[in-house]
Formats: C-alpha cells, sequence, structure tokens
C-alpha cells in the first residue's frame, strides 16, 4: 500500500533526477526519525545514570555527602584550594608578627580542606562504598534482586526489612519519606527538588 502511494506520487513528477531526489527523501526519512529517536533515549540514559550515581538506593542523597569523592563538597573544596593556591605563601611573606596567628588558622583551615576534597567513598552502587555507608546495609543487593533502581519503584515497598535491626530510626524515617516521594513523582523529579538540599540540615534543628 505503502509503495503504490510513493510510485503514484513519484508518477506526477515529470524530471527523472528529481524522482530520484523524491525518492531517496521519502525512504531516508523514516530511518531519520528513528535515528533521533535513539539519540534522545541515549541522552535520557545518561541522565538516568548521573541519578543514579547522585542518589542512592534506600532514596538518600550520595552527591551532598561529605563522604563522597565525586560529590558537590568534593568538588567545592577543590575548587576553593584552586583558589586559594600559594595564599599561606603570602601570608608567611606578609603578615606582621602579631598576626601570625592568621597563618596558622589558614593551615588548619587548608588541611581541613584537603579532607574534604579528598573523600574516600565511591557511592553506594557497584560496591563503592568503602565501609562509610550503614554497617551492615543491605538495600543496594535488594534492590538488584527485585530489579529496581531504588525501594519506592519496589512493588513490596514499603517492607519490614528495614527496621531497628540495622538502621537507626532517623534514617528509617529519611528511607521511607525518600522513597514514598520517589514512588509519587518519580526520580526525575525528586532528583530536581532534592538535589540542592544540604546534607545535613535535619541536625541543625
Amino acid at each position: 500500500m505503502q509503495t503504490t502511494r510513493v510510485v503514484s506520487f513519484l508518477g506526477n513528477i515529470p524530471n527523472t533526477e528529481t524522482r530520484l531526489e523524491h525518492l531517496a527523501l521519502t525512504l531516508i526519512q523514516p530511518f531519520a526519525k528513528v535515528s533521533q529517536h535513539l539519540r534522545g533515549v541515549k541522552n535520557m540514559n545518561k541522565i538516568s545514570n548521573d541519578i543514579l550515581k547522585a542518589v542512592a538506593p534506600c532514596s538518600l542523597f550520595c552527591s551532598t555527602c561529605t563522604g563522597c569523592k565525586y560529590g558537590d563538597i568534593s568538588i567545592y573544596a577543590k575548587e576553593l584550594l584552586r583558589l586559594l593556591d600559594g595564599h599561606k605563601e603570602f601570608l608567611e611573606k606578609n603578615l606582621k608578627k602579631e598576626y601570625r596567628y592568621k597563618l596558622d588558622e589558614f593551615i588548619v583551615f587548608q588541611n581541613k580542606l584537603k579532607k574534604y576534597a579528598n573523600p574516600k567513598c565511591g557511592g553506594c552502587r557497584n560496591g563503592g562504598a568503602n565501609g562509610c555507608s550503614i554497617k551492615g546495609c543491605f538495600i543496594n543487593e535488594c534492590v538488584k534482586e527485585h530489579n529496581v533502581n531504588f525501594c519506592g519503584e519496589c512493588s513490596l515497598f514499603p517492607c519490614d526489612k528495614v527496621n531497628n535491626t540495622v538502621f537507626k530510626d532517623n534514617v528509617i524515617k529519611k528511607w521511607f519519606e525518600g522513597n514514598t516521594r520517589i514512588k509519587q513523582i518519580g526520580i526525575n523529579s525528586y532528583y530536581e527538588e532534592r538535589k540542592n538540599i544540604p546534607h545535613y540540615i535535619e541536625h541543625k534543628k
């Protein structure tokens, strides 16, 4: 049917060369749409991979944790160290004797920055937590067994596996609230909603 329409359409075009051009465009167009779709899928996967690195299977954010070597705090600490490069030497050469304590303060600050700039944790997925996650946490293995990325995507959520034998009450509360939100609005919206919230803000109350 489609071939008959194309032949009929081409029959109305008098010039043979023009016919061939139209035929080529007609044949290529569907493939161009498929190619465009695949590029879109590839971009979506890229975004998803970034989110998977940022958000742990339990719904807590790795990317805002001080222990995460690819997290925001590490990135900003590295940038501060870069911007302050040479400042210690500047203070050594220019501070008057009565202000030398400022050099000591800066050295302490610089050493703290180096610690925040170079954490060891590679994130909760793919076994990269390196001992800094909750001892005995099984959630990463559990979501893999259920073929989901987050507890909130699992048909069994909330389950009684997450309890006080492994997790503290505040962690269970965050696990429940975070995954409930993922279930309600999806992981992409959840990520956008919470990506800039300080990791430890609740402890300020």
